[in-house]
């Protein structure tokens, strides 16, 4: 007998796993949150569609796979907010390129 696919974005978990080089879970943000990692976890608003969460799961893998949320670095971004927006504009094109070679999913929202 078949398991029925999982729904939610839950679902996305095996595709940040892969991204990111290591074990993550995804789930719902809490509400009025933005999509966000603290590693281990890649949290997801819920209220998104589907595809607007993989995207969301895809940038936070690449983030984590290239390293741009270290702890020295997000120690660094923690009360500078302005600056940190600028950083991970700039350093999520960068971490979607690295595995855009890699990961064609990827490469369509590097474009």
């Amino acid at each position: 007998m078949a398991t029925p696919e999982p729904r939610g974005p839950s679902r996305f978990g095996l595709l940040a796993s892969h991204i990111a080089g290591q074990a993550i879970a995804v789930t719902a943000a809490p509400a009025g949150r933005l999509s966000h990692t603290d590693g281990q976890v890649i949290f997801v608003a819920a209220h998104l569609p589907a595809e607007q969460q993989r995207r969301e799961v895809v940038l936070q893998g690449a983030l984590l796979a290239a390293g741009s949320l270290d702890r020295d670095i997000v120690k660094t971004l923690r009360n500078r907010p302005q600056l940190a927006r600028r950083y991970l504009a700039v350093e999520g094109h960068r971490a979607l390129a690295e595995v855009a070679t890699r990961l064609p999913v990827a490469a369509a929202l590097h474009a």
